[in-house]
């Protein structure tokens, strides 16, 4: 080969491994704005939610004080299938939908809640949670990908309605469903939106640490080490 050409196949070879280092640099920045901006976009709405609470608990300081029944035996929280928090507020709706669940019935549960979803007459907040129970059973039988867009949804109502304990309900079920589709950065950032719910302390600190041991055992830069919550 003769030194002109030679020379032309090195600047070449030089120029075509600068494209590829910039576009490398370019899809890092990229990663990099997308985990910004959807870090901006959850902390915009917790701190919405926070200033509600805080409202909520002025208020209730101008006010005066009203004595609450202890909470019986029959009043307390139960955990299905380590995903799901059953509690007391619509035990009578998804009651039997949960017992058919716990007996390895899911097809019965399944039918039911879209019994259930088909009511007209429904509150937001049954909705809600009827949308989740869902969607948790849906992704406990191995789908969470088909899962995410009902909690989605369901966060969306949440939100909308300011049903607090509700859209940190739906977001440890996202979290789940993460961890589940391996993608740990996404469900240890779920957790972390879900920490204010009550009942769900230890479970939360328990995904948490384990989203976070894989999240260490991915090699830098590896797309599962960052935020896709624009992927939902």
């Amino acid at each position: 080969m003769s030194a002109p050409n030679s020379l032309m196949k090195k600047t070449n070879d030089d120029l075509r491994e600068a494209v590829e280092r910039l576009i490398t640099e370019r899809d890092n920045l990229r990663e990099e704005a997308k985990y910004a901006q959807s870090t901006i976009l959850q902390l915009d709405s917790q701190n919405m939610r926070l200033d509600r609470l805080l409202t909520q608990a002025y208020a209730s300081l101008q006010n005066p004080i009203e004595v609450v029944p202890a909470t019986t035996s029959s009043q307390k929280s139960s955990w299905v299938r380590s995903v799901w928090l059953s509690s007391t507020a619509n035990q009578a709706l998804l009651k039997p939908v949960e017992t058919a669940w716990q007996k390895g019935e899911t097809q019965q549960a399944l039918i039911n809640l879209n019994m259930i979803l088909n009511l007209e007459n429904l509150t937001y907040s049954k909705r809600v949670e009827a949308t989740l129970l869902q969607a948790a059973i849906v992704s406990y039988s191995g789908h969470s990908d088909q899962a995410l867009p009902q909690i989605e949804e369901a966060l969306k109502m949440a939100e909308e309605k300011q049903l607090d304990d509700l859209v940190g309900k739906a977001q440890f079920i996202r979290g789940r469903c993460c961890l589940d589709m391996r993608r740990y950065a996404d469900a240890k950032w779920c957790f972390t939106l879900a920490s204010h719910t009550k009942g769900y302390e230890d479970l939360i600190e328990t995904n948490m640490q384990y989203a976070e041991q894989q999240i260490s055992k991915l090699p830098a830069g590896h797309t599962d080490r960052l935020l896709n919550l624009f992927g939902f």
